[in-house]
C-alpha cells in the first residue's frame, strides 16, 4: 500500500517513514505544501499522512484543493494542533481522520488502516420515527417543538427504542446494554433517563443552530474577550466617575444646606433672646417692631446685618406653663394667621426638639420662667434656591455623565487596542509554543519506537517513552489551562445525569485504589442532574480523586459523596493527606503548586497544575472549591455547583 507522508520536520519524517516501512508500507516523504499538492497531482496514492503547519502552502489549503480536483484520496491530517476548533475545520476541509501530536505509534497505524480500509455503505446517522428524529452524529433529539442535545445515556436509550420501533424492550435489556452486566445501577434509574428527554421537551425550546448547539455568537480572534474587557472597562470607569460626582455634589449641597440652617438658627437665637423679637439698633425708634437689646444678644447684634430685620419674615408663640396660648405675634409676617401660627407652635412643642423645620420654616423652642416660646422663621426662599441648585446640579452632571459614557464609547476601542494586539500575540504565541515543543516530543518518541523495533524493549527506551509521555501531558495540560483562563474553553452545557458521569469515574478508581491497599467509598445520590459540561464535570471528579489516591499513604481511606444541598450540589473528596498544612491549602490551587518542597517526582508523579484545571472547571460552571482539613489529617476537596 502506498501513502504520501507530508511533514517538514525531517527528523520526524525519517521517523514516521522507517515506521511505516517496517509494517509494509510503501511511503514517499515531502516537506512543503506545495510539493504534497504537485505529488498528489501526479501520483496515485492510497492515503495521505498530512500536515498542517507547513511552508509554502499550509495543509487545509492543500486538502481543499484536492477535494475541488476531485481526488477522494483517504487523508489523515498529523498535527501539533490540538483545539477543537482545529479539528473541526481540517475534518469538514475533507480529511477522514485526525491525530495529533505526541502520538503513539500503534494509533497511527490503527488510524492508516482504518482510513484506507475499504468502506462500506454506511447507514444514515439519522433515525426518524413518526415527526420525531435522532441525529446519531450530533446526538440532537428534534421534534415539532423544538430540538435538544442528549446525554450520552439517555442517546444510548433513544437510540435503542428507535431503532426497533412497534418493540418491548425490557427495562433489564436497557440496564445490561447501557450500564453493563457489572453495573450496581437499579431498575429506577432506567426510568429516570428515559424521563429525562421528556423533561427536557416540556421546556421552552432553545434556538439551535446548524451543529445542533444554542446559537451563539462566535468572535474570531479572541474579540469576545475583547469587547468583555471593553465593556468593563467602560463600565468601571463611569462607576469611578459618578462616585467622583456624587462626592462632589454631595458635598457642594450639604455644605449649602448646612449654611441654610446655621443662618436661620442664628437668626433664630437672635429672636429668642430677645423674646421674638429683633434686637433694636441705634438707628432704629421704638415701635418699628424691633425690642431693646439684650446683653445676651450683643455679640449676636455686632454681626447682623442692618438689613436683616426687615429681610426677616418671622413669628413667634408664648405658652405658659400649661400648655395654654399667651401671646402670638405674626406682625412679621403674612402668610401665617393666628390660627396657623398657634397650630405650628402645638406641633413644634409635640416634637421635642429644641430646632427642626415644619415645612418652610425653621422653628426653635425656648422655656423660662413666663413658659416656652416657639419662634418661627421663613426659610422658604433660601430653600427653593437650595432645590433648585440641587436639581440643576443632578442634571448637568447627568448630562455630563452621558456625555463621558458616549466619549468611552468612542475611545475605548483605542485604549483597549493594545490589549488586544497583546492577546493575539499571546494567542499565537500558545500556538506556536505547543507546536514548538510537541513536535520534538514527537520526534523523540518516535525514534524510540524505531529504536524499539531494531533492537527490542530495553528499560532504557522504556525510560525514555515514559519521560516523554510526562511531558506531553504537561504540555497538554498547560495550553489548555491557558485556553481556560483565556475564556475560550468551548463548554457544551446542558442537562444530564451527574450522578450516572460522576458513578462511572469513581467506578474506575475501585481497582486502583484496591491495587494500593486503600480503602475506596462513594456515596452517590441518585437521579440527580445538572446543567453543565458532561465531559468536564467527569474530568473534574478524576482529578479529584486522582488527586486523593496519590497523595494518601497506604492503608488509608478515600471517599467520595455527591448530594444536593439546598439549591446547589455538593461534590466532596476526603483522604489521608500526611504533612498538609493549613498554609499549604492557601496554595494548593496555584498552577505548579507542590507540597513536597523538593519537587521529587520519585514518590509521586504529578505535574501540580490538575487542582488548577479543576478550578477552572468549576469557576466555568459559576461554583465553588473549597479545600479543608479535618481532625488534622484529613484533606476534605468541597466542589459546589449551583443547580
Amino acid at each position: 500500500m502506498r501513502l504520501l507522508l507530508a511533514e517538514d520536520e525531517r527528523s520526524l519524517s525519517r521517523a514516521i517513514v522507517a515506521i511505516l516501512e517496517k509494517n509494509h508500507y510503501s511511503v514517499d516523504a515531502v516537506y512543503d505544501g506545495a510539493e504534497a499538492l504537485a505529488w498528489l497531482e501526479n501520483g496515485d496514492y492510497d492515503g495521505v499522512v498530512l500536515d498542517l503547519m507547513m511552508p509554502k502552502m499550509d495543509g487545509i489549503t492543500v486538502l481543499r484543493r484536492v477535494r475541488e480536483a476531485g481526488n477522494q484520496v483517504p487523508v489523515l491530517i498529523l498535527t501539533a494542533k490540538s483545539e477543537i476548533d482545529d479539528k473541526v475545520l481540517g475534518l469538514d476541509s475533507g480529511a477522514n481522520d485526525y491525530l495529533t501530536k505526541p502520538f503513539n505509534s500503534r494509533e497511527l497505524l490503527a488510524r492508516i488502516r482504518a482510513m484506507t480500509r475499504s468502506q462500506t455503505a454506511q447507514p444514515d446517522s439519522r433515525l426518524q420515527v413518526g415527526n420525531v428524529t435522532l441525529d446519531r452524529a450530533t446526538f440532537e433529539l428534534s421534534s415539532p417543538t423544538g430540538s435538544f442535545r442528549l446525554a450520552n445515556r439517555e442517546f444510548q436509550m433513544l437510540e435503542m427504542l428507535m431503532s426497533n420501533p412497534r418493540r418491548l424492550i425490557p427495562t433489564e435489556r436497557f440496564l445490561e446494554k447501557i450500564w453493563g452486566y457489572d453495573s450496581e445501577a437499579e431498575i429506577n434509574v432506567v426510568w429516570c433517563v428515559y424521563f429525562l428527554p421528556a423533561e427536557k421537551a416540556r421546556r421552552p425550546p432553545r434556538q439551535h443552530s446548524d451543529q445542533g448547539h444554542p446559537k451563539r455568537r462566535i468572535l474570531p480572534g479572541g474579540a469576545a474577550m475583547i469587547r468583555r474587557l471593553r465593556v468593563k472597562f467602560i463600565a468601571m470607569s463611569m462607576v469611578s466617575l459618578l462616585v467622583v460626582l456624587l462626592a462632589i455634589m454631595g458635598s457642594v449641597n450639604l455644605v449649602n444646606y448646612r449654611e441654610i440652617v446655621e443662618d436661620a438658627d442664628q437668626v433664630l437665637t437672635i429672636l429668642a433672646d430677645n423674646n421674638g423679637a429683633f434686637p433694636r439698633q441705634e438707628n432704629q425708634k421704638e415701635g418699628d417692631g424691633t425690642a431693646p437689646p439684650s446683653d445676651s444678644g450683643q455679640g449676636k447684634l455686632r454681626e447682623m446685618s442692618p438689613e436683616l430685620p426687615y429681610e426677616s419674615r418671622y413669628f413667634s408663640v408664648l405658652l405658659n406653663n400649661e400648655g395654654e396660648v399667651e401671646t402670638v405675634d405674626t406682625g412679621k409676617i403674612a402668610a401665617v394667621d393666628t390660627s396657623a401660627a398657634i397650630e405650628y407652635a402645638q406641633e413644634a412643642v409635640s416634637r421635642g426638639a429644641e430646632r427642626g423645620f415644619i415645612s418652610n420654616y425653621r422653628y426653635a423652642v425656648t422655656s423660662d420662667e413666663s413658659g416656652t416660646r416657639v419662634t418661627f422663621l421663613d426659610c422658604g426662599r433660601n430653600l427653593t434656591t437650595f432645590t433648585t441648585f440641587l436639581k440643576a446640579s443632578c442634571g448637568i452632571s447627568a448630562v455630563g455623565l452621558a456625555a463621558v459614557l458616549l466619549l468611552m464609547i468612542l475611545f475605548s476601542g483605542r485604549i483597549i487596542r493594545p490589549v488586544a494586539e497583546s492577546y493575539d500575540k499571546q494567542r499565537q504565541f500558545i500556538t506556536n509554543a505547543g507546536h514548538e515543543l510537541k513536535t520534538p516530543l514527537t520526534i523523540i518518541d518516535a525514534d524510540a519506537e524505531v529504536l524499539e523495533m531494531d533492537i527490542g524493549e530495553n528499560e532504557w527506551l522504556q525510560d525514555i517513552r515514559r519521560q516523554t509521555d510526562r511531558l506531553a501531558k504537561l504540555t497538554n495540560a498547560l495550553i489548555a489551562l491557558s485556553r481556560m483562563e483565556e475564556g475560550e474553553s468551548q463548554f457544551q452545557m446542558i442537562d444530564f445525569p451527574i450522578s450516572d458521569v460522576v458513578g462511572e469515574a469513581a467506578q474506575s478508581f475501585q481497582a486502583l485504589a484496591k491495587t494500593q491497599n486503600k480503602q475506596f467509598e462513594s456515596r452517590i445520590q441518585p437521579m440527580l442532574t445538572l446543567h453543565g459540561d458532561e465531559n468536564a464535570i467527569r474530568q473534574l471528579t478524576v482529578i479529584l480523586l486522582d488527586n486523593a489516591l496519590k497523595y494518601s499513604p497506604e492503608e488509608s481511606e478515600i471517599s467520595l459523596t455527591l448530594e444536593q444541598s439546598g439549591r446547589n450540589l455538593r461534590l466532596l473528596v476526603r483522604n489521608t493527606a500526611e504533612g498538609v498544612t493549613q498554609e499549604s491549602l492557601e496554595h494548593i490551587f496555584d498552577r505548579f503548586y507542590r507540597g513536597d518542597p523538593s519537587r521529587s517526582s520519585n514518590q509521586v508523579e504529578g505535574h501540580g497544575i490538575g487542582l488548577s484545571i479543576a478550578q477552572m472547571i468549576v469557576n466555568a460552571h459559576k461554583g465553588k472549591n473549597a479545600a479543608s482539613l479535618q481532625n488534622g489529617d484529613t484533606l476534605l476537596m468541597t466542589v459546589t455547583l449551583p443547580l
